[in-house]
């Protein structure tokens, strides 16, 4: 899967946005499964609409356990 520059600006963080696409759903999804506390930022860019960064390694393994769930 090919990933944005952002993804290269940030190192091994991801951006919703980017997550968004690896897990196949809306963005909109990602900012609530952080509100539930089902995937957790590592860090959150500066401003009041700051993006919140992932850790990429923390979403593959998500998406590794939602393609088992649904096999």
């Amino acid at each position: 899967m090919m990933f944005s520059c952002a993804m290269h600006k940030f190192g091994n963080l991801l951006t919703a946005r980017e997550v968004s696409e690896v897990l196949s759903v809306d963005r909109s999804t990602i900012l609530r499964m952080v509100k539930r506390g089902v995937i957790a930022p590592v860090t959150q860019l500066p401003g009041l609409t700051g993006s919140y960064l992932f850790d990429r390694s923390q979403i593959e393994a998500l998406k590794d356990t939602q393609g088992a769930n649904h096999e």
